[in-house]
């Protein structure tokens, strides 16, 4: 084994037991392959909730979640294998089962027609090519496996903030324990008085956090837009980063600028209206209000834009 295959065998094993072994990766693989303690119908579980008008609740919500999370894996593995983090050919087995997985109907339907998600689309279209012909391992540079390690880093940091988590069910047309829906978060954001009344009180129920989390989740989008800012040299790759969170860019641009107006007018509204004295505690209140307006509003049209979107789209039609 040369330096190239260790180098690329040791990265798998470490995305295998990093991502793909965590429990809610690993259950929503054994739902799919039909191994899970629960008794599953992919055929049921996986439609489309928009389209079912009693909607989704309850172990349904739990076992969807795994099988995304599973998908989000899978993703991992396309970054990794296009540029060279990772190699097909050390572990033949491994990546046949995934083809397998992913070639499923009902998990294709998920993934192409209810909920497009195009890195998934790329790997099981990578893993037939695969399949029918042999491909030779591209090179890895370091500064590609450093933009990888970067790139894993804040998605970690995103995915596992409970206050983003919490915004970002509302976002995917989820309710709150109060039974409140993303419009009510809306117009919850309008009643300034009450917000201000609710953190003098030191009050922190859902709302607060919801708010707390689309806080943290324009944040991000900066982190975020700065970091595909820093690859520009490499269309195809920063696409693939994008691609990998640009679902919730697409659900969240029919609401973007109401939002975004709304928290900003609340956090003014906030600092303008509290105590001074009690300063620190604002800032922990509500987090990270520094953030610059129009840098937000930049970030924000770069994410929901063509910007970052099209060179990985191109790639899949060749």
């Amino acid at each position: 084994m040369n330096k190239q295959d260790f180098i690329s065998k040791k990265n798998l094993e470490f995305l295998r037991s990093e991502y793909g072994q965590r429990e809610s990766v690993a259950e929503g693989e054994a739902i799919l392959s039909g191994r899970s303690d629960e008794e599953v119908e992919l055929e049921t579980l996986l439609r489309d909730h928009k389209e079912d008008h009693e909607g989704i609740y309850g172990d349904e919500v739990v076992l969807r979640d795994h099988v995304d999370e599973f998908l989000e894996y899978c993703d991992l593995l396309e970054i990794g294998l296009q540029i060279g983090f990772i190699g097909h050919a050390l572990d033949q087995e491994y990546f046949m089962t995934l083809h397998s997985l992913l070639s499923n109907q009902y998990v294709r339907r998920y993934y192409t027609q209810y909920y497009p998600t195009f890195l998934t689309q790329g790997l099981h279209k990578r893993l037939t090519r695969y399949s029918h012909e042999s491909v030779v391992q591209p090179p890895s540079s370091t500064a590609a496996q450093m933009h990888f390690f970067t790139f894993l880093n804040l998605t970690d940091r995103f995915y596992s903030d409970e206050e983003i988590s919490k915004f970002l069910w509302l976002l995917d047309d989820g309710y709150d324990y109060e039974a409140n829906g993303l419009p009510h978060f809306l117009s919850m954001l309008k009643d300034t008085q009450r917000m201000e009344r609710d953190l003098a009180e030191g009050k922190r129920g859902e709302q607060i956090s919801e708010l707390i989390g689309f806080s943290k989740f324009l944040d991000y989008t900066i982190l975020f837009d700065d970091f595909l800012e820093s690859i520009k040299d490499d269309p195809l790759v920063q696409s693939m980063y994008y691609h990998h969170i640009r679902y919730w860019y697409a659900e969240l641009e029919p609401w973007v600028f109401q939002l975004e107006d709304e928290v900003f007018k609340t956090i003014q509204f906030i600092w303008e209206s509290s105590d001074k004295n009690s300063e620190e505690d604002r800032g922990a209140s509500i987090t990270e209000l520094s953030v610059k307006r129009d840098r937000v509003e930049r970030a924000l049209e770069n994410l929901k834009s063509d910007k970052y979107d099209q060179a990985y789209r191109a790639y899949l039609t060749n």
